[in-house]
């Protein structure tokens, strides 16, 4: 099918209902085109968007060890969707005791369940605020084989950080850059262990794609 258009612009007034202009082109023969709603308008209207957090301090695992504790956010394997993540929010409220690179880390649970598993302090809420449910499982400690680093967005410091008077959290916008078949996992990361009760609040926002 061909569709032409024409390079600049088709009209210097408002086009009324019904009319059938041409499309408008740039010089590369680029079609022009503008949102009519916000950027994630339609997922979340057609209840495809979901948020996974964490609403109490924990203390995170160190590197990509075994034996995992922060927001983990699993795509089982009976699941219908592939979970497309977007936008990744961490607070942390206490000085690590050695720096630390944050970050997502990455897995798959294979044929075996993961074990060792709590969702203590840990939810999933449809962006859609209603009662839609969200294919997604979240863990707030689990045992895993053979996770993998998958993005570092931010330092961890030893400081006191008591002393200022704010503190800007992480809020990473990955763009779908990383998705989930069911199976698949992703979950907070930090090279080193944090403080006591160091990651207050973690989110992870993501979309639920039919597979």
């Amino acid at each position: 099918m061909l569709i032409q258009g024409q390079v600049g612009p088709t009209s210097t007034q408002s086009v009324q209902p019904g009319a059938t202009p041409t499309v408008r082109l740039g010089q590369l023969g680029d079609m022009i085109v503008s949102e009519l709603h916000s950027r994630y308008y339609e997922t979340t209207y057609r209840k495809n968007m979901f948020t996974a957090v964490l609403t109490a301090g924990t203390v995170t695992s160190a590197a990509l060890s075994t034996t995992f504790t922060g927001l983990m956010l699993l795509n089982p394997n009976n699941s219908t969707a592939n979970f497309v993540i977007n936008k990744v929010g961490m607070s942390f409220g206490v000085a690590f005791p050695a720096a630390a690179a944050i970050g997502l880390q990455t897995g798959n649970q294979s044929t075996a369940l993961l074990s060792g598993l709590t969702t203590t302090n840990t939810s999933v809420t449809s962006n859609y605020v209603s009662k839609v449910a969200s294919q997604g499982i979240t863990y707030s400690a689990a045992t895993t084989t053979a996770p993998a680093l998958a993005s570092v967005f931010g330092t961890g410091l030893t400081g006191a950080i008591t002393t200022v008077p704010a503190y800007n959290g992480v809020l990473i916008d990955l763009e779908g850059s990383i998705i989930l078949p069911p199976g698949a996992w992703v979950a907070t990361y930090t090279s080193t262990a944090s403080g006591v009760a160091g990651l207050l609040a973690a989110s992870i926002q993501y979309e639920e794609v039919p597979v």
